[in-house]
């Protein structure tokens, strides 16, 4: 799983820096085009999306016959509404500047993903360590754990 959320980790973070006043304006990611910024913002969209998709629908339900943390109405489910209300933001506002209805700013998208940050990092951390093996042997024994579907 950390795999996976290393890479959201390190798209965030491309992201963000690109939208953030820069103290150089010779940072490499300073000069990242809009349309790249626009490519790169609806790929991370789409892949968290299809990451939560399928927790929520193959992983969770069997987690949670054993584990709270996943059940509905779990912190996990809860953050992953939280983090979609965000990139439901920005996927809205992007398509915006694709189909040129509105001009890139950057403040904005800055704004938008100050909106969903927070929780998304808490997140990130927190699901690593509910499906890290020492949480997991409390639920599971370890034949078990290999026959998760993950």
């Amino acid at each position: 799983m950390n795999y996976y959320h290393n890479n959201f980790r390190h798209t965030w973070n491309q992201l963000y820096t690109a939208v953030s006043p820069q103290s150089s304006p010779t940072t490499p990611s300073s000069t990242l085009p809009p349309s790249r910024l626009v490519a790169l913002s609806l790929s991370f969209i789409q892949h968290l999306t299809v990451h939560h998709d399928i927790e929520e629908q193959h992983i969770f339900p069997i987690l949670a016959q054993r584990m709270p943390q996943f059940r509905p109405g779990s912190s996990a489910l809860e953050q992953h509404k939280q983090i979609h209300a965000g990139l439901d933001k920005l996927e809205a506002y992007m398509k915006d500047v694709k189909r040129g209805k509105i001009d890139l700013e950057r403040a904005k998208v800055k704004e938008i993903l100050d909106g969903f940050g927070e929780v998304l990092w808490k997140h990130l951390e927190e699901e690593v360590g509910m499906l890290g093996a020492e949480n997991m042997r409390r639920f599971y024994k370890k034949e078990e754990i290999a026959r998760l579907p993950m």
